[in-house]
């Protein structure tokens, strides 16, 4: 049987993303649609690398983080 929904969220660095790669491609398997909250700047960068999975991206813009000195 096959469930309708998933929405996933994990670490928001471009290199977290890459390793939840294979439990993106086990949760197509088991689910219709799968949204994946998702920095801004690494969606395009899920898309090429998860061409045909059924992943909304829901973006988000993450505040208060800087790797700068003031």
């Amino acid at each position: 049987m096959e469930n309708e929904t998933a929405y996933l969220l994990t670490y928001n660095g471009l290199g977290d993303y890459i390793t939840i790669i294979g439990a993106l491609n086990f949760l197509s398997n088991h689910y219709k649609h799968i949204y994946m909250i998702c920095r801004i700047g690494s969606i395009e960068n899920m898309k090429l690398l998860l061409p045909d999975k059924p992943i909304t991206y829901i973006p988000i813009q993450p505040t208060g983080f800087s790797l700068t000195s003031n």
